[in-house]
């Protein structure tokens, strides 16, 4: 009995030994993703969902943004697709490598946060929370709220409440253009639909209504925009996309290919800093595609 007990703590051993080398294995791979794009291979006219069990998993994944240095990438993450736990997720670069998606250091753990975007032109990140408004200190449930931050020194800062009209309406979906001009969605001094506001001494007195749509993309020059059109229902969107003209007017909504509005679901597009590939959410997993489909339709 002694020499079989024996032979199974041997086998107990050597089981953890190889489980743990095994483990370690997987956490040297995921180091080794030293590129722009976490180490996935480029995705060609056809999209395809975007760095696999590591960004797009098993959860409910939309809205990434890539900072213009390419050092940090965002994300937001719930566990379901029924609309609860939204939380942003966040991937730095740092000593030529990677790190594994943690909640952003300027985020509050059990509190509805989503949708970040990063400037075009800064080391600055907006997104949207329901944590306590600043003033009444009123946790903002079902009326989230815009919030930013800065890197300073390698580090993020803690979130600031943004100033001025913006936050005194109903407000999602932020994007910000060059110079820190701000489009977003929802209903504000009576707008609504897709808007466009531009600060003043730091300050956001000023909105503008720009299109019916939401959860709107902008380009850092403001040449076009990519946003949502709802479908019959809330549960069903499509991806648009509008130019502007030589006078500074917004052409008609296009829709975009049937190779990217393919489910109904598609939702969030974003392109990345360098113009070259289109990020967008469909049914809870992030896709990706290079974006001369389009380019071609301008």
């Amino acid at each position: 009995m002694k020499t079989k007990s024996i032979i199974v703590i041997i086998v107990l051993i050597t089981s953890f030994i190889n489980c743990n080398a095994q483990h370690e294995k997987k956490q040297a791979d995921f180091h080794e993703l030293t590129d722009t794009y976490l180490g996935q291979k480029p995705p060609g006219g056809i999209p395809e969902v975007f760095a696999s069990g590591i960004v797009s998993t098993d959860e409910f994944e939309f809205a990434i943004t890539f900072s213009y240095d390419y050092n940090d990438i965002f994300f937001t993450r719930r566990p379901t697709n029924d609309g609860g736990g939204n939380s942003i997720m966040h991937c730095y670069f740092s000593n030529g490598k990677w790190s594994k998606p943690t909640l952003a250091s300027f985020a509050k753990a059990n509190y509805i946060e989503l949708a970040p975007y990063c400037a075009p032109d800064e080391p600055k990140v907006y997104f949207h929370s329901e944590r306590e408004h600043p003033q009444t200190g009123k946790k903002m449930v079902n009326d989230e709220k815009i919030w930013f931050a800065v890197k300073k020194q390698n580090e993020w800062t803690e979130a600031s409440f943004l100033p001025g009209i913006l936050n005194t309406g109903w407000v999602m979906g932020i994007a910000p253009a060059k110079n820190a001009i701000l489009y977003l969605c929802g209903e504000v001094d009576e707008l609504g639909g897709v808007l466009r506001s531009v600060p003043e001494d730091g300050t956001y007195k000023n909105v503008e209504q720009i299109l019916d749509g939401v959860h709107p993309y902008i380009a850092p020059d403001e040449s076009f925009i990519i946003f949502d059109k709802i479908g019959q229902n809330w549960e069903e969107t499509y991806l648009c996309i509008s130019f502007k003209d030589n006078n500074g007017e917004w052409g008609e909504a296009i829709k975009l290919p049937e190779i990217i509005n393919k489910t109904n679901t598609e939702c969030f597009g974003r392109m990345s800093p360098d113009g070259k590939y289109f990020f967008f959410n469909r049914e809870g997993d992030i896709y990706w595609v290079s974006s001369i489909i389009i380019i071609k339709l301008k």
